[in-house]
């Protein structure tokens, strides 16, 4: 978590936190969880999906997305990343990986820190296909944040010359950074674009945050993020980010325990930005945040934070909410299924979004582009859900 000023009456609150600690009971105990030990969730709505997407998954995609996330733990013959190299591969020349943040646990990028190095490298290494990282709040460091740990990061990456790897957003700031995959009629009648975002930035205390050109302020970038949206109104947009919006794992809220839970509750109390849903700083950006995606919303909303997989409807903010950090097998942890959760699975793995384009695929120059959602878990050889993602 970051710093945060103790507001006025903190301690107060931390004292009758305690005496409450015992009067409370944890929240959501009762809920089922899918761990790789057992079968995902997969809600008979996402069951019709994945047998409609059938005919769909023989053809050869225009283009590939592999969303991952939280990969900056893994181990030297990470079974996650060989596999992603393996999807990659199948279209290097039309393939992008985008990594969700963490990319580096715990605190990020040191100075001549070797280690760190070699994992970025590990990932950096895992394919030849496009690549782009965004930052999460790990990257900025593990309890105080900072600017020059996520700068080191980022100059590693964009230094990276084996392969097209670039750090988005640049410079500590928020985004949106627009990186355009393909142009409109390439392959697929719309363009492809990937929005990051690094929400880590709202979280920090505003005396904390680096100057960033055009946004001074939360709302200047709200205003930005919709312009952006706005402007590509036709075309696919996934937004990449590290934090979720809806999440059943940990960081929702879910199966962390009774203590964790309550510590949240005081933490809130004291003023302490929490990386949690229900922490007040970072419940307060959600609020704001989804109005300006749900003008014009995104194909998918893609982040990592909580370490599992999940596929969870959009509604008004994304046609798709994807939760995608299971990069690193020793991290991965519990997931439940929340409202509106067409898959959920603690499991190691990652998602792919397959664009197929109308005339090469289709034969028909007037079909819409269709686009397909995989999630692939390690070890296996097929898919584990697949749907074909809903589109305006």
């Amino acid at each position: 978590m970051n710093r945060r000023t103790v507001r006025h009456g903190g301690i107060r609150a931390l004292l009758l936190g305690v005496l409450l600690l015992l009067a409370c009971g944890g929240s959501r105990f009762a809920t089922p969880y899918y761990g790789a030990g057992g079968p995902p969730f997969i809600s008979p709505k996402g069951h019709s999906l994945w047998r409609a997407a059938s005919a769909v998954g023989a053809r050869t995609p225009s283009y590939r997305v592999i969303l991952i996330g939280d990969a900056g733990a893994t181990r030297p013959e990470e079974a996650t990343l060989s596999d992603l190299g393996l999807w990659a591969e199948d279209l290097i020349e039309r393939t992008a990986v985008v990594f969700l943040g963490d990319n580096l646990y715990p605190g990020g990028l040191g100075d001549g820190d070797e280690r760190g190095e070699g994992i970025l490298l590990q990932q950096l290494r895992a394919t030849r296909a496009r690549k782009i990282f965004v930052p999460g709040n790990h990257d900025w460091g593990n309890v105080l944040p900072s600017a020059e740990t996520l700068a080191r990061q980022e100059r590693f990456i964009d230094a990276f010359r084996e392969s097209s790897a670039t750090f988005q957003p640049k410079g500590g700031c928020p985004g949106p950074a627009v990186e355009t995959l393909i142009e409109p009629g390439a392959g697929l009648s719309r363009g492809l674009h990937v929005m990051s975002l690094d929400l880590d930035w709202w979280l920090l205390d505003p005396e904390d945050r680096p100057k960033c050109d055009g946004i001074a302020s939360e709302r200047d970038f709200l205003r930005a993020v919709a312009k952006e949206l706005r402007t590509r109104a036709d075309d696919h947009v996934i937004v990449a980010a590290h934090h979720p919006i809806r999440t059943g794992g940990p960081h929702g809220g879910y199966g962390r325990g009774f203590w964790a839970s309550r510590g949240v509750w005081i933490a809130n109390g004291l003023g302490i930005t929490v990386q949690d849903l229900d922490g007040d700083v970072y419940r307060r950006m959600v609020r704001r945040l989804i109005p300006a995606l749900g003008k014009e919303p995104p194909l998918v909303f893609a982040a990592g934070h909580d370490h599992g997989l999940q596929v969870i409807e959009g509604r008004d903010t994304a046609g798709t909410l994807v939760v995608s950090g299971a990069g690193s097998a020793r991290n991965v942890t519990t997931v439940t299924a929340i409202a509106g959760t067409l898959f959920a699975h603690a499991h190691p793995g990652f998602v792919v979004l397959d664009f197929y384009g109308d005339t090469a695929d289709f034969g028909d120059a007037s079909a819409p582009d269709r686009v397909v959602l995989r999630v692939v878990e390690a070890g296996r050889s097929r898919p584990v859900f697949e749907m074909e993602l809903p589109q305006r």
